[in-house]
């Protein structure tokens, strides 16, 4: 019987009621003293005062009831409703990330050729080459910005890089390109008849 009472007498919610229910007590003795000038004591009151009271109490009991009910209620259709926005948001953050991670990934890979067509912008582009000077280029110039595909690089360099030469040499070119999300090294050259671009190098962008 002992061992039983230690289990109760140590049971962590025992004791938080044990002490929640201490305190209601406690206020509502108070209030009663303060209501009728004495503690209550069954000899103060007839039979018909202590039903009375009683009936009070227990008329008050399901309106008590009926109100935490409707409380509780309205709590639970409120949660439900922010989960279901918490969700919406988690999925739009998600569809954001994921069009974030595909602007971001870098849309070429090392070694692969890529075609000549493809543009540069001037401001976002270095070239390093041991045959000629990159600020001697003649750029392409559309609404303010600057440009020139990489075959148009080849053939500025060789007109710069073969003249009065008859046979014609492709130089070696180095173009890096950068973007905010991505960058990518181009490659050509150095050796006769071929103008294949070749990526060397990615990175990350400059941001």
């Amino acid at each position: 019987m002992t061992d039983d009472m230690d289990v109760i007498n140590s049971h962590s919610f025992y004791k938080y009621t044990d002490s929640a229910m201490h305190h209601i007590t406690t206020q509502q003795r108070l209030k009663g003293l303060a209501e009728y000038g004495k503690p209550f004591h069954p000899d103060n009151h007839d039979n018909e005062e202590l039903i009375n009271h009683l009936l009070s109490e227990i008329a008050d009991l399901p309106v008590y009831a009926l109100a935490l009910a409707d409380r509780i209620r309205k709590q639970e259709e409120r949660i439900k409703e922010l989960e279901a926005e918490n969700a919406k948001l988690k999925s739009g953050n998600e569809d954001v990330e994921r069009r974030d991670n595909q602007l971001s990934a870098n849309p070429f890979k090392i070694m692969e050729e890529v075609n000549g067509d493809f543009p540069v912008e001037r401001m976002s582009t270095t070239i390093i080459s041991f045959d000629f000077d990159e600020n001697t280029l003649k750029w392409n110039e559309e609404l303010g910005i600057e440009f020139l595909t990489l075959d148009e690089i080849i053939s500025q360099a060789m007109k710069i890089t073969n003249k009065n030469k008859v046979r014609k040499r492709i130089p070696f070119i180095r173009v890096t390109y950068e973007t905010g999300l991505w960058g990518v090294i181009f490659e050509v050259g150095n050796y006769y008849d071929n103008k294949k671009w070749i990526v060397h190098g990615i990175t990350k962008g400059y941001a």
